[in-house]
């Protein structure tokens, strides 16, 4: 059935008025079930159904067809996915026939073994439980059954009455039936009523009881609360002058770390004036050698140009005396150009000597530089250290 059928519960039995066609394979289900969505498979097991196959327009399907009027016992309901429900059914097989007046056609009369029909009941697909009336598939109009079926035989007015005095008789005894059940379910509620009232007048009397142990034990508790509470108290007290005294003795670490502070930037500016006299004195030691380095260069410098005149001269005379001494004038020229060429080397070397003792000069003052740099870092962690150390 294409839908979750709800009203089916263990041991609840039901009557399906209509037709209900079934099939002995439960592969044949699917087509009627399908994959998804809400729906219901019903197991049947039945003592009474005719096997209808032979006029099937789909023999395999081996279809079985359940009289109306069938009365069946649920025997358990189950649900192995989300909006599918399985019922599983037995044919009461001890009640009697509601349907009066009717056989088994082809079958002669007689009922099938038990449990020849089991299947999932393909007319409760559609039209179950309501007394819907599903056959089985039928040839179609006009179309030969067989020489070996049977005409079926038409009711007379008193089969139908009595057929329907023994439906009425048959569903009068099963509302009697279900009465009583009722009746006895209800008189079983209100047992359960009364044992539940009793065990809750009970339970109330073990909770006062319970009640009354927790307020005596929490008196206790505070009781010790308070003990507790003494007693902390009493520790706080303590450790609150052990820390006056840490206090204390940090006061004084502080005061003696203050001192030592206020020593080490005295020695600290100590140092950087005597490194500020040294690299004064470094300093005036390094310009006075710049000073003596100028005044050499400016000597050599002159005695060179003093060797330049004297060799000028000596070629002026030369070129006065080349007239007569033409060869010893050459000589001479060629004596003054040697000479001239050892005035300039040492010009050369002058001016290299005036260089390095440049070099020298500026070396001297970076290295004052740097000193006076130490001399400031120095005295910048001093204030540091004296900052910090302030209170």
């Amino acid at each position: 059935v294409k839908a979750r059928m709800k009203n089916y519960r263990a041991s609840d039995k039901v009557v399906w008025w209509g037709f209900s066609s079934t099939a002995a394979n439960v592969d044949v289900l699917e087509g009627f079930l399908g994959k998804a969505g809400a729906r219901t498979m019903f197991n049947v097991k039945v003592h009474r159904a005719v096997d209808v196959s032979t006029f099937s327009a789909i023999a395999a399907e081996h279809e079985r067809l359940l009289l109306p009027g069938s009365t069946f016992i649920v025997k358990s309901v189950m649900n192995p996915a989300p909006n599918m429900e399985i019922v599983q059914l037995e044919e009461d097989h001890k009640s009697p026939p509601l349907l009066m007046g009717f056989t088994f056609g082809g079958n002669g009369g007689k009922r099938p073994a038990e449990g020849e029909a089991q299947g999932a009941s393909a007319s409760k697909v559609a039209k179950s439980g309501a007394g819907g009336a599903a056959g089985a598939k039928r040839p179609a109009e006009g179309e030969a059954q067989g020489a070996a079926t049977p005409k079926k035989p038409k009711p007379n007015a008193v089969a139908v009455d009595a057929a329907a005095k023994q439906m009425e008789k048959h569903a009068k005894m099963l509302a009697a039936e279900q009465a009583k059940a009722a009746k006895e379910k209800e008189k079983a509620a209100k047992e359960k009523e009364k044992q539940a009232k009793a065990q809750a007048a009970e339970e109330a009397k073990v909770a006062k009881e319970k009640e009354k142990q927790a307020k005596a034990q929490a008196a206790e508790e505070a009781k010790a609360a308070k003990e507790k509470e003494k007693q902390a108290k009493a520790q706080a007290a303590e450790v609150a002058k052990a820390a006056k005294e840490k206090e204390k003795a940090a006061k004084e670490k502080e005061k003696q770390a203050k001192a030592q502070a206020s020593e080490e930037a005295k020695v600290a500016k100590e140092k950087e004036k005597q490194a500020k006299a040294q690299a004064a004195e470094e300093a005036k030691a390094a310009k006075e050698k710049e000073k003596q380095a100028k005044a050499q260069a400016a000597e050599v410098a002159k005695a060179a140009k003093e060797k330049e005149k004297a060799a000028k001269e000596a070629d002026k005379r030369a070129k006065m005396m080349m007239a007569e001494q033409v060869k010893a004038a050459k000589e001479k020229e060629k004596a003054a150009k040697e000479k001239e060429k050892a005035a300039k080397e040492k010009e050369k070397e002058a001016k290299a000597k005036v260089k390095e003792a440049e070099k020298a000069a500026k070396d001297a003052m970076k290295k004052a530089k740097e000193q006076e740099a130490i001399a400031k870092a120095a005295l910048k962690e001093a204030q540091k250290a004296k900052a910090v150390n302030k209170p």
